[in-house]
């Protein structure tokens, strides 16, 4: 979602049911930057720790993507490059705009799940003696997944292209207002966007606080190349 991608030599690839997955050096190193902050209090295993979940979560994202692109006859594929990652498909046939709600909750709904059957695994964990210490290595992978696949799939419907939030947004403004729809999504997304910025900055999440920034003046550049007066 972030810019052109271009296969390198050094891609990870490999497939699951059939879908193509290709891993581009770049997330690797991103993530691995993103994690850094930890290691004076988890070590070098914390941050490892960290570069797997987020390589599963939105591994996991983009497969609910995926499955949901072929449930409706595509043929996807998925990429995961510098800040996140993209399931991608070639149209075969009229893809309606519901399917593409589904397609785009798909992502976010996927994690969501997920993170139920999790804190299912952690309350049978609680009623054990035995159970891990905080920060112990079993106990920041639960803790990391918990995060990563709840609140990223919760910031990931913020209504901001081009999340997935914004993607619904965008559809059901194009259905509902053909005049002008694709151009209040991205209005929308440059409000929402900024004021998300200010938020991560001022509770101290920069990573988030410069990403939104990053949307948002995207939104901003895509709204001057409609050439659209009114503001």
């Amino acid at each position: 979602m972030f810019g052109p991608i271009r296969p390198t030599p050094y891609d990870l690839r490999f497939s699951i049911s059939g879908i193509p997955v290709n891993v581009t050096p770049m997330f690797w190193a991103i993530t691995a930057i993103m994690g850094l902050g930890r290691i004076e209090q988890t070590g070098l295993p914390g941050v490892v720790i960290w570069v797997v979940v987020v390589f599963f979560s939105i591994l996991l994202h983009e497969l609910g993507h995926a499955i949901a692109q072929r449930a409706y006859g595509q043929s996807p594929q998925i990429i995961l490059y510098h800040f996140g990652g993209v399931a991608q498909y070639m149209p075969r046939g009229r893809i309606g705009w519901t399917q593409q709600i589904v397609i785009s909750l798909a992502g976010p709904g996927i994690q969501l799940a997920f993170y139920g059957v999790l804190q299912y695994v952690v309350w049978q964990l609680r009623q054990s003696d035995n159970y891990p210490e905080f920060l112990s290595p079993a106990w920041l992978l639960i803790y990391d997944l918990e995060y990563v696949n709840l609140y990223w799939a919760l910031v990931n419907l913020l209504p901001v292209l081009p999340l997935d939030g914004g993607r619904v947004a965008e559809t059901l403004l194009v259905r509902f207002r053909h005049r002008d729809g694709a151009d209040l999504a991205i209005k929308i997304g440059i409000v929402v966007g900024g004021a998300a910025a200010l938020w991560f900055f001022m509770n101290d999440y920069r990573y988030a606080g410069f990403l939104f920034v990053f949307l948002a003046f995207n939104n901003y550049q895509s709204l001057q190349n409609t050439n659209y007066r009114g503001w």
